[in-house]
């Protein structure tokens, strides 16, 4: 049995509704900051998370048409002027990119162990994998600019109890 001919729980409804509403904003954001970005290196970043968020509406897209549930609405291009002025600048756009992949993060994984149906768990992995990657590439771009704020660092003492 595939697992995707099984009834959506009401766990699995409000994660991939939940889920359809941060990648329509994410998108937004994205589609905002590639046209405003000018770092090469940041823009290609802007543009893999604004693919990855544009293909997840339409898989959860194809999950809620099966279901005859009601895609929600989310954020249109209504939400966004991309003829708008710079507002951000690059470093700050990249720290709105690491800021939401740990929110993926923190969400996605706690999604998962919930799921029983496969198409559902499919989706949620590889959002999973997908947020790893680009994360690593985020934190990887920081550092070589030198604007990865570390978490302070606790010198060690160490003491001889002889």
């Amino acid at each position: 049995m595939s697992g995707t001919n099984v009834e959506l729980t009401s766990t699995e409804i409000s994660n991939i509704w939940s889920s359809y509403l941060k990648s329509s904003m994410e998108l937004r954001f994205f589609q905002y900051f590639n046209a405003t970005a000018e770092d090469h290196e940041v823009k290609n970043i802007v543009e893999k998370m604004m693919e990855f968020s544009q293909k997840s509406l339409e898989d959860l897209e194809v999950i809620f048409k099966k279901e005859n549930l009601t895609t929600p609405l989310g954020f249109t291009e209504k939400d966004v002027r991309l003829d708008a002025d710079k507002v951000f600048s690059d470093t700050f756009i990249l720290y709105i990119c690491h800021d939401l992949t740990m929110l993926s993060l923190s969400t996605y994984p706690s999604a998962f162990p919930d799921c029983t149906r496969k198409d559902v768990r499919n989706f949620i992995q590889g959002a999973i994998e997908f947020t790893i990657q680009i994360q690593n590439e985020i934190t990887d771009l920081m550092l070589s600019q030198g604007i990865y704020l570390k978490s302070p660092q606790v010198a060690m003492a160490i003491q001889s109890i002889w």
